[in-house]
């Protein structure tokens, strides 16, 4: 009957002869891995061996891990093999297989058919918790069950893998001890892959405080030093520490240590003020931190209109039995466009502690606009005016107009700003406009206190201006003038009175002629250049004209 034959070494063959049988009562040799089965010929690579269940980046140290041999011949009827490994302990092996030499070689006992032109053994494997890297050598042998030794076909094969190890980590050392600070050393080696460092502390060693660490994640094989600065601790207390790596390979820590903090200089309480928000018109937030400094602390707000301060507010939380807690306040009822000083105060046994004296200023009302009737409305212009109350805070002005209350214009006024706490006159003077049109027009007013608009109103031009003295019969020249400017077309003997007005309607000259001639001189050099009315009243009408002087 044809046999599965593995032996050991050369020496092993020459002395003795072993066939086993490929019936169901064979069994395997063991010791053979590393040579193969010699004695049924030459190796044969149709048959192939396989070792599946570790990871390609190798096992972790210490890991128990499901692993296949697989063994594969496509001529071949039936399989045997033998495996053996320099490091960890093999386990919970399938039926048909056997355990030897301390759990290090896994041999069968039945050879399995091939079915598929494959079988498959499965077994345990737990990794070392140390080196040296683990080394597979495995040797399988595939038959045809005829009896004889010199159509077997067997293989052999060699598979090192890398020993994923933990981390290691180890406290070096404490330096930069205060009442209130600490800085924490260690050494980790992250023994290949990457490792995460974190440190916890506490009062106890259940630690409950965790802090980052200076790096946070080491790597490779070789040490590196490692450290993170406690802050705001208890004076005169002792800590628990401890620093902590973790990576793919399990978690470390270094041992329990422990310091304590100098004791305080002082125990009176620390306060900051760190931010005013939410301030408007009456109100306003304040946040900051406190520290008890051992003693039981009460906490408050003080604010005034000076470092006399004056009023009392309470904070939370009330009291404070730690260092660095969050302590917050607010304030109502307070007078709008006014500065405020401010500031937290403790107390406790040892005597008060404040913050640094802060300010703010509350916001102004916004402002307040009487909007006032228009003046001077020509056919080109209109003169616009408001009564704005500024709250007492810088206001800055502006007038919007335009054919439709969309407006679409703007127009800075005069003041263009203004900042008492009285209603002051605003005047804004609209140019450019279009002859008998209606237009819309608002003022608005901005302050810290918010904007105001006034209400929407309107005016209209007036027609194009039409020349009544050439429907008269009247005639100015030369026009435009230097100065003097000659009148004709008068009855003669006519008694009438010549006004001149500027084009927006103030007046600037007025006079009286008597008996006049059909030809009258006037005299405008005192006029300054631009475009004037001239009206002439007689006893039954009034006649105007325009005429520019250069």
């Amino acid at each position: 009957m044809k046999r599965l034959f593995l032996i050991p070494t050369l020496t092993f063959i020459i002395g003795f002869t072993l066939y086993l049988s490929t019936a169901s009562n064979s069994t395997g040799i063991t010791g053979v891995s590393s040579t193969g089965c010699t004695c049924h010929g030459n190796q044969n690579f149709q048959t192939t061996i396989a070792l599946s269940g570790l990871p390609s980046t190798g096992p972790i140290a210490g890991t128990t891990y499901s692993l296949k041999l697989k063994v594969t011949n496509a001529v071949k009827i039936q399989a045997g093999f033998n495996l053996s490994v320099n490091q960890g302990n093999i386990s919970n092996n399938s039926a048909g297989t056997q355990i030897s030499n301390g759990g290090s070689e896994l041999n069968h006992t039945i050879a399995q058919s091939l079915q598929g032109d494959t079988t498959v053994w499965e077994f345990d494997w737990t990794a070392p918790v140390s080196g040296p890297n683990p080394l597979f050598k495995i040797s399988a042998n595939a038959t045809d069950s005829n009896g004889l030794v010199s159509n077997d076909a067997w293989s052999s094969i060699i598979i090192t893998y890398p020993l994923v190890l933990p981390p290691s980590l180890v406290n070096t050392g404490i330096t930069g001890i205060t009442a209130s600070t600490a800085t924490l050393q260690a050494s980790g080696i992250a023994n290949g892959g990457s490792t995460a460092i974190s440190f916890e502390y506490g009062y106890t060693s259940a630690y409950g405080f965790q802090q980052m660490t200076n790096p946070m994640n080491i790597s490779g094989s070789s040490a590196t030093n490692i450290s993170t600065t406690l802050n705001n601790l208890w004076p005169n207390t002792t800590y628990h520490y401890r620093f902590r790596a973790q990576s793919a390979a399990g978690t470390v820590y270094t041992q329990d240590s422990t310091f304590t903090t100098l004791p305080a200089s002082t125990s009176i309480p620390t306060l900051s003020m760190n931010s005013i928000t939410n301030v408007t018109t009456n109100s306003a937030s304040f946040g900051g931190l406190a520290s008890a400094n051992n003693f039981g602390t009460a906490t408050a707000l003080e604010y005034g209109l000076s470092t006399a301060y004056g009023s009392v507010m309470p904070v939370t939380p009330a009291m404070v039995v730690q260092n660095n807690v969050s302590i917050a306040g607010s304030l109502n009822n307070l007078t709008p466009n006014t500065l405020y000083h401010v500031r937290f105060r403790g107390y406790n046994s040892n005597g008060f502690g404040y913050s640094p004296d802060t300010t703010f200023t509350t916001l102004p009302f916004a402002p307040d606009i009487n909007l006032l009737p228009v003046s001077t409305v020509t056919e080109l212009s209109a003169i616009v005016h408001a009564d704005i109350l500024a709250q007492g805070s810088s206001t800055v002005l502006q007038i919007e107009y335009g054919t439709t209350s969309a407006y679409g214009s703007t127009l800075i006024p005069s003041p263009n700003a203004l900042s008492s706490g009285s209603f002051e006159p605003v005047t804004g003077i609209l140019l450019g406009l279009q002859s008998n049109t209606t237009y819309h027009y608002r003022f608005k007013a901005v302050n810290l206190g918010g904007t105001t608009y006034s209400a929407d109103a309107t005016f209209t031009t007036k027609p194009t201006f039409i020349d009544e003295f050439a429907q008269a019969g009247f005639s100015l020249f030369p026009n435009p003038c230097s100065g003097i400017i000659n009148l004709t077309g008068l009855q003669p003997n006519t008694d009438f009175v010549l006004s001149v007005y500027t084009i927006s309607g103030f007046t600037l000259l007025r006079r009286e002629i008597t008996r006049a001639a059909e030809r009258v001189v006037l005299d405008f050099k005192s006029l300054g250049a631009g475009t004037y009315i001239l009206a002439l009243e007689t006893q039954d009408k009034t006649y105007c004209t325009l005429f520019t002087k250069r």
